[in-house]
């Protein structure tokens, strides 16, 4: 069985001089795809929130880089 954790990477998302620190397993394009669609879904009520959503509501989404 392999252990998919030894496969992880830690990433960083940006705006500005702020950032977001996450790990995964995923490529980091991704998990950066998960983000937005999550924050789309936060929006209209259906999952809960994630600090990286700050950046996006701040800065908007065009404007974060992984």
């Amino acid at each position: 069985m392999t252990n998919i954790y030894f496969e992880g990477k830690i990433y960083k998302i940006t705006a500005n001089d702020e950032c977001y620190i996450g790990s995964t397993t995923w490529t980091k394009e991704k998990r950066f795809e998960k983000h937005i669609h999550n924050y789309a879904s936060w929006l209209k009520g259906k999952t809960n929130f994630t600090s990286s959503f700050k950046l996006f509501q701040k800065y908007g989404i065009d404007s974060c880089k992984i």
